[in-house]
């Protein structure tokens, strides 16, 4: 077993490694889904009868993906995903530029394809258990950025044009909040 063998290894995944062992190896009260063993979090796509034919080797399995979790390169990549964005790096400048609004909403789409295939190209690779280069993760994190970017001077060119008002923003607001509502419980 490695540290490449999965698509992530979370705290979750240890308190799940836990009770199978505490359980030996029984995993009846443990969801599938959370289970760091799942074929979905697994690159060989086999799942759980990978790493336990039975109990024992079950339990085995557990004691070594704890092992492998408390390795130094996991806690690496826990500090990576600890990222805070600071939305202060996204400028409203761009769209002041005089250009046609047609212009701002084809950089928009020009964007938004440069982050499609950069997501195309990672996913691709990761679906097929090829592991992603770093150049494919940069590139996926700087298209992304540049996307918000873009869609952050869309905004701002319709409200230098009139386009947008202040009930616009405040309309948009009242649906976020009730999207947090709906999916963020």
């Amino acid at each position: 077993m490695e540290i490449k063998d999965f698509k992530e290894m979370t705290e979750n995944h240890i308190e799940i490694c836990k009770t199978i062992i505490r359980e030996d190896g029984c995993c009846d009260l443990i969801a599938c889904f959370e289970c760091p063993f799942y074929c979905e979090n697994s690159l060989e796509f086999e799942g759980c009868h990978q790493y336990g034919e039975n109990n024992e080797s079950f339990v085995k399995s557990a004691k070594e993906f704890i092992e492998l979790y408390n390795n130094e390169d996991i806690k690496v990549n826990e500090e990576k995903n600890n990222i805070k964005l600071d939305l202060n790096i996204f400028t409203m400048d761009f769209g002041k530029m005089d250009v046609s609004t047609g212009e701002h909403f084809d950089k928009v789409y020009e964007e938004y394809n440069e982050l499609d295939e950069a997501f195309e190209i990672y996913d691709y690779k990761e679906a097929e258990g090829y592991s992603v280069n770093e150049e494919d993760r940069k590139n996926l994190s700087n298209e992304a950025l540049d996307m918000v970017q873009a869609s952050i001077s869309f905004v701002s060119h319709l409200i230098e044009e009139g386009i947008m008002t202040n009930e616009d923003i405040e309309a948009w607001k009242e649906k976020l909040e009730d999207r947090k509502k709906k999916y963020l419980k």
